[in-house]
Parts: C-alpha cells; sequence; structure tokens
C-alpha cells in the first residue's frame, strides 16, 4: 500500500449475502486533529461499493465529538439488497471504526 493508503478485510453476512470484502481505501485529505477525508472501494460478493467518508472532529469542552458522512454508490448483488439494511450495516461499520480510533487514541 502507499502513502496515506490502507486495506482491510471484512467478513459480510447481508441477507443472502455472505463472504469476504476487501475494501481499499486512501486519505486524501488530513487537517489535523479537526477533519479527514477518505475515499475507497470495496470489492466481494460479486459486488463493488465506491465511497467517501469524512470526519469532522470538533472540540467540545475537554472531549471531542466525531461527525461523519458516508456517501456510497453500490453495484452488483448487494445493489439488490433493501437499502435500508445496507445503510444500517454500513452504520455499524464506520461506528465500529470510529470506537477503534477512540480507544487507540485514550491509549496515548
Amino acid at each position: 500500500m502507499g502513502e496515506n493508503e490502507f486495506k482491510v478485510n471484512l467478513a459480510i453476512s447481508i441477507g443472502p449475502l455472505r463472504g469476504d470484502v476487501m475494501i481499499i481505501g486512501r486519505f486524501v485529505e488530513v487537517r489535523e486533529h479537526s477533519y479527514a477525508k477518505i475515499t475507497g472501494k470495496g470489492i466481494g460478493i460479486d459486488s463493488t461499493l465506491n465511497f467517501t467518508l469524512t470526519f469532522t472532529i470538533n472540540e467540545i469542552n475537554t472531549k471531542s465529538k466525531i461527525d461523519w458522512v458516508f456517501e456510497g454508490v453500490a453495484e452488483g448483488l448487494i445493489a439488490l439488497i433493501d437499502k435500508r439494511l445496507v445503510d444500517a450495516i454500513a452504520y455499524n461499520i464506520v461506528d465500529d471504526i470510529i470506537n477503534n480510533i477512540k480507544k487507540e487514541l485514550l491509549k496515548q
């Protein structure tokens, strides 16, 4: 992987779709301690997903609040699944990522 790039392998189970998905992402814009923009692509289970994910970090008193926006276009079998179900799963994946970031930051 190149600089600012990452790869994540996921096991996905969405209704009748089950299998491995590889996500390749790249940080395209970063403002230290305040903002990050990631673009990427997910490939697997006869589907593709092109996405943009942005994080905005706001300092509130002594805590940080992370707002995020995920925009994606799905093609293939995943596009046939109910959009609300896919949205819920995408939300859970991004929420897990944010919680892992929080854990790492608290270790420092």
